[in-house]
């Protein structure tokens, strides 16, 4: 142990408790760097009978090169000076390795099938996912997306090497290894190769080989900026879970539609289609049961100062049906005004539409905007027609009666 840092501050020890940074001689644990997360795990006095522990929770790499090791002590005391065993977290080393290694065969595969242009623009390389992002001037297609993880499943059932090598920059270049976007590099460089398929600098760390990777199931494809694409993806256990859930959520739906998996997809369409000329059905439905028989509209009719008026409320009809609604009324009517008022749940929708020899007497704006007052909103609208919605539909009643006399005392 060369230094122990507590609350920021160097101190000679630390005991049970205590949340540190430890700074080793040596270490096996990776620094969080190149979009790799650090490593978590364990430090242990080496001392027999000093039952000291450190719990490393996370790992970071400071511009100098300097590894520093954050955690807590779980047991005993450790000193500056101390011999330790450092451990890492493997199997979570491992999961990180795998997605590592994938963003390479990433990177080469959507140069095969989206196009040479493609260029890394950062990475987030952690033991449950990975992310890639890339430029690129459009989304990639679910084709190119599918392509792309055949392709890299085929190099991983390859189970090809995974070399590494430092090799003086000029070299590296001319054997055409790919440098990730807005790093410098010294005059020796280390580059991970991948069988022939890919070769990139890289300070990270990685599996033997690709076999080792499993499978892996890209997640999603999204843009995250101009020009700048990103991709998420799993692999291993990641990709193998993702992969059982898909093929539970087919079982079930072929079960719950009596299909099989190559069916269902036309199963849905056709479920699709009938769940549209069902709700244009029950539209039909409700805008006849609100705008009612003839009968009844011409029963409800008022006269109010030689204009004829008709006044209604109704529940459940959404503002585009309330309009089709004040239309067929109208039509009916052919000479007034309309007025209706309509509850949604907590919405409130008001409609107001003049017709035939009221148009020059009446406006349908004015109408509206002073009823929409009551209910506690506002809209707007022509003289001819007109719309407005509210929030307090327990006032409909008297925003409907404040209608007759608005329509008496308006001129125009």
């Amino acid at each position: 142990v060369l230094a122990i840092l507590k609350n920021g501050q160097r101190v000679e020890n630390a005991s049970e408790g205590d949340e540190i940074t430890l700074i080793l001689e040596e270490t096996c644990f990776y620094g969080e760097a190149g979009g790799q997360v650090g490593d978590t795990g364990t430090i242990r006095v080496a001392e027999e009978d000093r039952k000291s522990q450190v719990l490393i929770t996370d790992t970071r790499k400071t511009p100098s090169g300097i590894i520093l090791h954050q955690g807590k002590v779980i047991s005993g005391e450790i000193r500056s000076g101390d011999i330790v065993e450092a451990e890492i977290d493997g199997n979570r080393r491992l999961a990180i390795m795998r997605n590592h290694t994938t963003t390479h065969l990433l990177q080469k595969a959507l140069k095969m099938v989206v196009g040479r242009h493609i260029t890394q623009q950062g990475s987030s390389v952690m033991p449950e996912a990975f992310r890639f992002d890339f430029t690129n001037p459009e989304p990639v297609t679910r084709e190119q997306i599918l392509e792309v993880e055949r392709i890299v499943q085929g190099e991983i059932l390859k189970d090809i090497s995974v070399v590494t090598r430092e090799l003086p920059l000029e070299e590296a270049m001319r054997l055409g290894a790919i440098a990730p976007f807005g790093e410098k590099y010294g005059a020796v460089v280390r580059v991970v190769s991948v069988g022939d398929f890919s070769m990139e600098f890289c300070g990270g760390t990685h599996v033997k080989s690709a076999g080792q990777i499993g499978g892996m199931v890209i997640m999603g494809e999204s843009s995250i900026a101009s020009g700048i694409r990103r991709i998420e993806a799993k692999t291993g256990m990641g990709a193998f879970e993702e992969n059982q859930k898909a093929r539970s959520l087919v079982a079930e739906l072929c079960r719950s539609f009596s299909t099989t998996p190559e069916e269902i997809s036309s199963r849905m369409e056709k479920m699709a289609d009938e769940m549209k000329d069902m709700k244009k059905e029950m539209q039909k439905l409700r805008q006849e049961k609100a705008a009612g028989s003839s009968g009844d509209v011409l029963d409800s009719v008022k006269e109010i100062s030689g204009i004829k008026v008709l006044i209604r409320q109704t529940e459940g009809v959404n503002a585009s049906e309330l309009r089709n609604v004040a239309d067929t009324l109208g039509a009916k009517l052919k000479d007034g005004v309309v007025f209706i008022g309509n509850a949604e749940g907590e919405k409130v929708s008001l409609v107001c539409k003049v017709v035939g020899a009221a148009l020059g007497k009446v406006s349908a704006v004015k109408i509206v905007k002073e009823a929409a007052k009551i209910v506690g909103g506002g809209g707007g609208g022509r003289d001819d027609m007109a719309q407005a919605g509210g929030r307090f539909p327990d006032k409909i009643g008297e925003a409907l009666a404040s209608a007759e006399s608005l329509i008496g005392g308006q001129t125009l």
